[in-house]
């Protein structure tokens, strides 16, 4: 990622980014540079390299000050706009079609990520950029489905090894991606959500709130060491969401009980901690306050100085690119022992070279 060209860009981008200034964009202040091309490109840049050009975008586009802007940088968001809606139409397509074959051979299917969150947790789903489709099967239907959309007209992208429990699909160089993942967990699956996303077949499953709220930290905390925006504001909204958007009456003190006890047995209860006081002191988050204190007593003390300054969303989103050593620290840092850590890397170090061709 570029570096920008001044701090009041990075502040500014970021401010746009977090869950705040999601409710009412209209609200949003007009910046100091606001005449300046250069800075809109750096800000641009920053976005685009947070993985959230979408959200920025529309944000701007929506603000009472856009015809403020110079003529060169509307003229260019306008149309990087046009361009993002059209590929989260192409994807919208993908899983439509995707959908419709997996549910008329009856096989269950969940949808991950932003396909599901983007419909039934934000405030709008466009305000939830994508760039591929994910979609989990169990473990007995895997190579049924796999199967079912070779024959729909997908096509296999890389190779597939025996034991790992994803494989990508597209419909040619250059298009978007289609993840399948498989899940043996039954458990996941008696507790999963059907008919509960918007638009969708109405056989079409979600995670219920406690496998989400688990597989979103470990996605956002563990595996991309939280170097997005993007996955804090998916547990923002996940936890701000309405009730009858999950279909419950509320996120009890007894299911938040069984949300540690699988942090626990997942090895995240660092990162829990972290995101959860990322979420409450960044973002005003709402969520119970002893949830917190237990895990914080269960976050190592080294772990909660060293993670300190982290906290802190311009140190944490940094436009510096992340050395290798940083990242392998942030790692060890959002993990809950350094044996896992090592078993973790190891692992991550294994499935690299059965993926990669030499």
């Amino acid at each position: 990622m570029d570096l920008i060209t001044t701090e009041s860009v990075f502040s500014f981008v970021l401010k746009l980014l977090l869950p705040r200034a999601s409710n009412i964009p209209e609200t949003i202040e007009r910046p100091m540079f606001y005449t300046n091309e250069k800075e809109w490109e750096g800000a641009l840049r920053y976005a685009t390299g947070l993985r959230c050009a979408l959200p920025f975008l529309i944000k701007i586009d929506r603000s009472i000050w856009r015809g403020d802007l110079p003529g060169s940088t509307t003229q260019l968001f306008g149309q990087l706009l046009s361009n993002e809606r059209m590929k989260l139409a192409i994807l919208d397509e993908i899983l439509d079609s995707a959908l419709d074959v997996l549910v008329a051979a009856d096989i269950p299917v969940i949808v991950l990520k932003g396909m599901d969150l983007g419909r039934r947790v934000y405030h709008e789903r466009i305000l939830r950029p994508m760039t591929d489709v994910d979609l989990c099967v169990p473990q007995d239907f895997f190579n049924e489905a796999s199967d079912i959309l070779k024959q729909s007209g997908f096509k296999q992208a890389g190779m597939h090894y025996p034991g790992r429990d994803k494989m990508e699909f597209s419909r040619g160089n250059g298009q978007p991606v289609l993840e399948l993942h498989a899940m043996a967990s039954m458990a996941i699956w008696e507790r999963s959500l059907m008919g509960a996303i918007p638009s969708l077949p109405g056989k079409v499953r979600s995670l219920s709130f406690r496998d989400n709220f688990t597989y979103l930290v470990r996605h956002a905390a563990v595996q991309h060491v939280m170097e997005s925006p993007l996955w804090l504001n998916d547990i923002h909204f996940l936890l701000e969401s309405s009730t009858v958007k999950f279909g419950t009456a509320q996120v009890s003190d007894k299911a938040w009980e069984e949300i540690i006890l699988d942090l626990r047995s997942q090895k995240t209860l660092s990162a829990a901690w972290f995101v959860l006081m990322l979420l409450r002191d960044q973002c005003g988050t709402s969520f119970p306050a002893w949830v917190l204190e237990v895990l914080k007593k269960e976050t190592s003390l080294i772990n909660r100085r060293l993670n300190k300054k982290y906290l802190d969303p311009q140190t944490l989103f940094n436009p510096t690119p992340r050395s290798m050593a940083s990242v392998v620290m942030r790692r060890y840092l959002l993990r809950d022992g350094a044996i896992d850590v090592l078993r973790y890397g190891i692992g991550k170090i294994h499935r690299y070279f059965l993926t990669h061709t030499f």
